[in-house]
């Protein structure tokens, strides 16, 4: 079976759940090298196995990849791809990161009800500047661990920009 969709993705196979996946031409790939040093790629392919990614190559160079997979996606179609390989949080909210060490207080001289309390009127007052200093930590803390693609739960769209 051969499928093109919008000259976008083309299926191979009648499987419900494709194996193999390859995504050609991807302009940008936001990955770490083996030192832990971030490296922003462009135009690779990548090959996927039962949700893994496999390899990684010049766009070009997929060579026998082409012939296995069940999907490919062709990210050099209209473009505007951006890879993040990594863990994705979807459920963050950034200003926490700052407002957490409020909760401390509750072992020390406050009650939890009191540490939230004190944490709420800390929020309403933070404005852009902190919004986006503990957007930052949020995100680079996260990053840290493997998680590269984060959804904000918060409506700070000028700090989380």
């Amino acid at each position: 079976m051969y499928i093109r969709h919008a000259d976008r993705y083309i299926w191979q196979t009648t499987a419900v759940s494709p194996r193999r996946v390859v995504v050609r031409g991807i302009p940008y790939c936001i990955t770490t090298n083996k030192e832990d040093q971030v490296k922003v790629l462009r135009k690779q392919s990548l090959y996927i196995v039962d949700g893994i990614i496999k390899a990684m190559v010049p766009a070009g160079k997929e060579g026998i990849w082409l012939k296995r997979a069940e999907v490919i996606y062709d990210a050099r179609v209209r473009g505007g791809i951006v890879l993040t390989p990594g863990f994705i949080n979807a459920h963050a909210h950034p200003p926490m990161y700052l407002l957490r060490s409020t909760t401390w207080l509750e072992r020390e001289v406050a009650t939890t009800e009191e540490s939230l309390v004190l944490a709420r009127k800390i929020e309403r007052a933070m404005n852009l500047a902190d919004q986006t200093i503990a957007a930052l930590g949020d995100f680079t803390e996260q990053q840290k661990f493997g998680t590269t693609t984060v959804v904000s739960h918060y409506h700070t769209p000028k700090a989380t920009r």
